[in-house]
């Protein structure tokens, strides 16, 4: 588990790059993962495509994104 500290969409990008391997799946809270969009929604579009809504749920960079809400605000669970 790692944390990112105010919900930096920088330090999320450059912990995922600098695992082995594709993690499987991402866990956050809902809050968490509302300020994540509101984050890459500010940083353009380019980033907003990075953050999709589809109908088997979020996705981020082609990972997918579990809810979990026992999972403090900010904190992010990489699975690998």
């Amino acid at each position: 588990m790692i944390s990112i500290i105010k919900c930096d969409l920088h330090e999320l990008d450059k912990e995922i790059a600098s695992r082995p391997s594709c993690p499987s799946y991402l866990i956050m809270s809902v809050e968490t993962l509302s300020a994540f969009k509101e984050t890459a929604f500010q940083e353009k579009a380019a980033k907003m495509r990075l953050m999709v809504d589809s109908p088997k749920g979020v996705i981020y960079c082609g990972i997918p994104v579990a809810i979990c809400n026992a999972l403090q605000y900010g904190v992010v669970d990489i699975k690998d």
